[in-house]
């Protein structure tokens, strides 16, 4: 829709079967077509598509780990866009 993705999806070193959160930044502004922010969405779809038949079923309170973890991850990334 014309967004800059300032984050990699597959960011962390959290293979994707590994947590069903992956958090992203995006540009405020819209732009024209990305080609490098396409690339990059696709290629980490394909990789998740790898992982799709070895996702695991986990408790609440993993999922609240997960949380925390995919929260830190974004939270990391907000104070480096900021500095």
């Amino acid at each position: 829709m014309g967004h800059i993705l300032l984050t990699h999806p597959l960011a962390g070193s959290i293979k994707p079967n590994e947590t069903p959160y992956k958090s992203i930044m995006l540009s405020k502004d819209k732009q024209a077509l990305d080609a490098q922010s396409v690339k990059i969405i696709e290629e980490s779809i394909h990789t998740c598509e790898k992982f799709s038949s070895t996702i695991q079923e986990f408790d609440q309170e993993v999922f609240e780990d997960f949380q925390h973890v995919d929260c830190s991850l974004i939270e990391n990334a907000i104070a480096s866009a900021i500095i």
